[in-house]
């Protein structure tokens, strides 16, 4: 039946951040490279679809992202990382590649992802959560004791990669009903987890500091953020945080605050009225201090002067 063929929506590469964000089926994304990209080629891959009311989307990212957004509305989402993936913050905690991620409806995108970051997700309705549960003669439990991040039993999780691997390359017909039993798998492993919490991804001393840095960014706290604080709070040398940073991100400590101040920046500057508010105050409040070198950066980064971003 063509009602259970998968329809594809999207399949694209892009070679810019924000033409892919604009043209993201499901989602409402606002994403921003932690570090200017190594060429002029695609710095994406993205395909989207949907199966009846399950919806697909597929992602690999060449550049380490700055993500924040919304999932699809009024759906719970699951995230199956690529078998490639190393860490990656999420929404205050770090998670590896044999983590399942869930976004519940309402909730919010928050994470910083490294240079090669693929990933598929799953999207079914409340309705369809509750009848695969029924189907298994498992309860939903309350939410408040379902997990944010879940272990998917290997063997399914071997499977689900492989399920969607071929769907991943590229548009092809895909049955519904293996969307669907996929989609079962993740949604009953998740609800038997209720009550459960994984271990931490990554416990090493600049882990922990790389997590509580983030989550002061992740809260845009970068105007007295220092990286010097941070080593000797976390007991750990300069270098030491410099690898960690390297390896997940592929940039220094250093050069990640200034894009994420920028970013910040940038994100005060949209919401903000210039009847009330400068770019001098905005500088402030991220912790920039040379006007002309602000500008130069900004407008590199964002395709304008700080100012018009204002009076806009």
């Amino acid at each position: 039946m063509e009602g259970s063929r998968f329809q594809t929506l999207i399949a694209a590469e892009f070679t810019d951040v924000d033409q892919l964000c604009e043209n993201a089926r499901h989602w409402d994304l606002s994403f921003r490279p932690l570090a200017a990209p190594a060429g002029s080629g695609a710095l994406a891959r993205m395909l989207q679809g949907r199966a009846r009311r399950i919806d697909y989307s597929y992602a690999r990212f060449l550049v380490g992202l700055d993500q924040r957004g919304a999932p699809p509305a009024g759906k719970y989402t699951f995230t199956i990382p690529g078998s490639s993936l190393g860490q990656l913050w999420w929404r205050g905690q770090t998670t590896g590649a044999q983590d399942i991620l869930v976004f519940s409806p309402s909730s919010e995108l928050a994470s910083f992802s490294g240079p090669d970051f693929e990933v598929h997700l799953i999207s079914v309705t409340p309705e369809d959560l509750a009848a695969y549960a029924e189907r298994r003669g498992l309860e939903v439990p309350a939410k408040a004791r379902l997990p944010s991040v879940f272990k998917l039993p290997v063997a399914h999780l071997r499977r689900a990669r492989g399920v969607l691997a071929g769907l991943g390359a590229g548009p092809s017909p895909f049955a519904f009903c293996d969307l669907d039993i996929l989609a079962e798998d993740l949604v009953c492993s998740w609800l038997s987890q209720a009550g459960l919490r994984p271990r931490r991804t990554d416990p090493s001393a600049s882990g922990r500091v790389v997590d509580a840095f983030l989550e002061r960014v992740s809260e845009g706290d970068v105007r007295d953020l220092r990286i010097s604080d941070l080593c000797v709070a976390g007991n750990i040398s300069r270098r030491a945080l410099e690898l960690t940073f390297r390896e997940r991100f592929g940039v220094s400590p250093s050069a990640f605050l200034k894009r994420m101040r920028l970013c910040q920046a940038y994100r005060d500057l949209t919401v903000a009225s210039s009847i009330d508010r400068t770019v001098g105050d905005v500088m402030d409040k991220v912790g920039l201090t040379h006007v002309g070198r602000f500008a130069q950066e900004y407008r590199s980064l964002f395709g304008e002067l700080p100012s018009h971003t204002l009076a806009q």
